[in-house]
């Protein structure tokens, strides 16, 4: 039979596009009595310096939010598939002046609340004032929230 040939991988790089923004998550904490609440630290960076932005509207590379995204159905969380009641507060707003461009910064976020035991798989979605307003992602963390143990 025939194989079609393979295409070589120097394609695909040479379409790498350079995002609006970058964003990793640094650590998440189990906190509280019960250990069912989220502090979660992460890093974002703006691309603006990478790009040549002459002609561009500043905004699509200003940073305008950062959100929490979390799901306890699938490790394919991001904006369809997020459970909101978790997440409603875990947002920052973002401005011009909030940061240095081209300089990375860690943001903490504790309002991750309340969360019934069990698995999750959380992310966080960084966003510019782009117009189609995308987001851009990091990897996707697994957490576990144990189980109350009663006392006797």
């Amino acid at each position: 039979r025939d194989v079609a040939p393979s295409r070589g991988l120097g394609d695909v790089y040479k379409r790498q596009v350079i995002p609006y923004a970058r964003v990793n998550i640094d650590e998440i904490t189990l906190t509280g009595s019960k250990q069912n609440n989220l502090e979660i630290k992460y890093t974002i960076e703006d691309t603006e310096k990478e790009v040549n932005t002459e002609g561009l509207d500043e905004g699509l590379y200003t940073l305008s939010e950062a959100q929490v995204f979390i799901s306890s159905k699938s490790p394919n969380v991001g904006v369809n598939n997020s459970e909101t009641k978790y997440t409603i507060r875990a947002k920052k707003e973002f401005e011009r002046g909030d940061y240095e461009p081209g300089v990375p910064f860690q943001v903490v976020e504790k309002n991750v609340r309340n969360l019934d035991p069990g698995k999750y798989w959380v992310r966080i979605g960084v966003r510019t004032a782009n117009p189609q307003k995308r987001y851009n992602f990091s990897t996707i963390k697994e957490i576990v929230v144990p189980a109350q143990t009663v006392e006797k």
